[in-house]
């Protein structure tokens, strides 16, 4: 399942292409921000960007509020993404 809006692409992240193995994609952290809604009931969520080290996709990984992507959080790539080398 590929969801797309104004020709941006968000998809499940797979298996790194650049990986001998197939295996999965080598997380290097980017920016990260904490989304909070007030009311009934209070929800927060943590939203972290990256990229992958071997291949250089964008990657945008999703964890409980002020936590840290792990193995089992849900992973996403964004391969029409641009980074910005910094």
């Amino acid at each position: 399942m590929t969801a797309t809006t104004r020709g941006f692409a968000v998809r499940p992240a797979g298996a790194c292409p650049n990986t001998p193995d197939a295996g999965a994609h080598a997380w290097v952290p980017g920016e990260f921000v904490d989304l909070l809604t007030f009311g009934t009931p209070d929800l927060g969520v943590a939203v972290f960007f990256g990229r992958c080290d071997c291949c250089g996709v964008a990657l945008l990984s999703l964890d409980t509020y002020g936590g840290y992507p792990t193995a089992g959080s849900p992973c996403f790539e964004l391969p029409d993404a641009t980074l910005r080398e910094g």
